[in-house]
């Protein structure tokens, strides 16, 4: 009976050693298990990155088409004035190198400005909806704001600043006869003072003649 229980005494340890990992096959799984782990993370990263280029590619048209829109602003002389009061002069400057995505960086070299100055003009016009950013990361992990015109605004600040100055002209104007082309002022909102509908002899450019409101009825109409 002795020898049986040394017998099985003996046995249960090798039993307990057999099912114990050794620390170099513990490597190995490690790294096996790591190698399984990476291609994965990769994989979710490269999806991230193509997320973010259809998303830039989204939102970001081709230089031609946004130059357009461009040109839209600089020839308009009110919106291009309300930049110059509101932003700073150097502010069409700035819009007129946005034809395609670029770093504050490198408009503040371009133009001869100090950065913060840079930023300062694009933020303000953010504001106002007309530039927007994107945010890219280069091979060492430095972060990069790429600036761009936000073509879906320009539109709607044009017609902002046009609105702004009318309520501005019919405000500080001691005139109280204005016209409006009952056909057309609820698309264009154009109100005519009575030296600009003189000189286009009282008629619309669709044909009809223009009728006359006074001021009560014009700062009305601006405010609605």
């Amino acid at each position: 009976m002795n020898k049986n229980n040394k017998k099985s005494k003996s046995q249960k340890p090798k039993a307990a050693l057999a099912k114990r990992p050794q620390p170099a096959k513990a490597k190995v799984q490690a790294r096996q298990l790591k190698k399984v782990e990476q291609p994965k993370a990769a994989d979710k990263l490269k999806e991230v990155k193509k997320k973010v280029e259809r998303k830039k590619n989204q939102n970001i048209m081709s230089p031609d088409v946004v130059k357009g829109y461009i040109d839209q602003i600089i020839a308009s002389d009110i919106a291009t004035d309300y930049l110059r009061k509101n932003v700073s002069k150097a502010a069409v400057d700035v819009l007129g190198m946005l034809y395609a995505p670029k770093t504050d960086e490198y408009l503040a070299e371009q133009l001869g400005m100090k950065i913060n100055a840079i930023r300062r003009m694009l933020n303000i016009m953010q504001g106002y909806g007309i530039t927007n950013y994107y945010i890219s990361k280069n091979d060492k992990g430095w972060l990069s704001f790429a600036w761009y015109i936000n073509t879906s605004k320009v539109l709607p600040f044009l017609q902002h600043v046009t609105d702004l100055e009318t309520e501005k002209v019919v405000s500080n104007s001691t005139c109280n006869d204005y016209f409006i082309c009952e056909k057309c002022y609820k698309e264009d909102k154009i109100i005519y003072t009575f030296d600009t509908a003189f000189d286009v002899t009282f008629k619309c450019t669709c044909g009809n003649d223009l009728s006359r409101v006074d001021k009560t009825r014009a700062e009305e109409l601006i405010r609605s």
